[in-house]
């Protein structure tokens, strides 16, 4: 499985149509985006590591071991990573606007697991919003909805 998944990302490039994404390929570019987050205050805590375990598994229906083998790999693609939009543009491809809205409010709550709200964290998250086209109000929304998760 490890080898499919690096060969997914060495091709990551090549998709130009829903109809050339596959849900594998859908989840890494989502799980990328997530460590973005977590990474965003370049201090990485234990609550967030666990939040983006989570949220994996909350977005994509699988295994906590999965989930840590696809964080794993995405961690691996963000220290090469060159611009969110090669991420965004594969779950652009879906059209998929529930997902682009769960992969927002997930980047959200990996924001605030640890309690701080940084504002390169949410600068991010605004950023991967406006690349997924998502309004504004979903935005908001979706951070209103984080925010009650920890109050």
């Amino acid at each position: 499985m490890l080898t499919k998944l690096k060969i997914f990302f060495e091709s990551i490039s090549d998709v130009s149509s829903a109809e050339n994404v596959t849900d594998e390929q859908i989840q890494h570019a989502a799980a990328v985006l997530l460590v973005e987050a977590m990474m965003a205050d370049h201090h990485v805590d234990e609550s967030e590591l666990e939040q983006l375990v989570k949220s994996l598994q909350d977005l994509f229906q699988i295994s906590a071991e999965q989930s840590q083998t696809l964080m794993q790999l995405a961690s691996e693609k963000h220290t090469n990573l060159v611009s969110l939009q090669e991420m965004t543009s594969i779950i652009n491809a879906t059209k998929d606007q529930t997902l682009k809205k769960n992969i927002v409010f997930a980047m959200w709550c990996i924001a605030l697991a640890d309690e701080n709200k940084d504002k390169y964290e949410e600068h991010l998250i605004r950023k991967v919003a406006d690349l997924l086209y998502i309004s504004h109000g979903d935005f908001i929304q979706a951070r209103l909805r984080a925010e009650n998760r920890y109050t």
